[in-house]
């Protein structure tokens, strides 16, 4: 299953983003690799995307850090997730505290 359990508000910045990035849903889900199905239950919140479908949205929809994190957030990822989708590459040696 590609989806868990999303966050209020998470809907609701993907379609807003979209929109400003000037696409469709279908255009979109071709861009990140998903259907169009899976784009409309995003935005109507029913389902949020897993970090690496996470990762493709924040890059197709050209989302500045802060609203990347905001997006992040809202999806409700833990911090060790957070990392991974932000950063181009990997942190090496990076150490996560507990």
């Amino acid at each position: 299953m590609p989806f868990a359990p999303a966050s209020p508000g998470s809907g609701a910045m993907i379609r807003q983003w979209r929109k400003r990035a000037g696409l469709n849903q279908c255009e979109l889900a071709r861009e990140i690799g998903v259907t169009p199905v899976a784009v409309t239950l995003m935005e109507t919140r029913d389902n949020t995307p897993r970090r690496p479908t996470l990762a493709r949205l924040i890059r197709a929809l050209r989302l500045t850090h802060d609203e990347a994190v905001r997006l992040v957030v809202a999806c409700a990822l833990g911090v060790d997730d957070l990392l991974p989708v932000l950063s181009p590459a990997p942190l090496a040696g990076t150490a996560h505290a507990a």
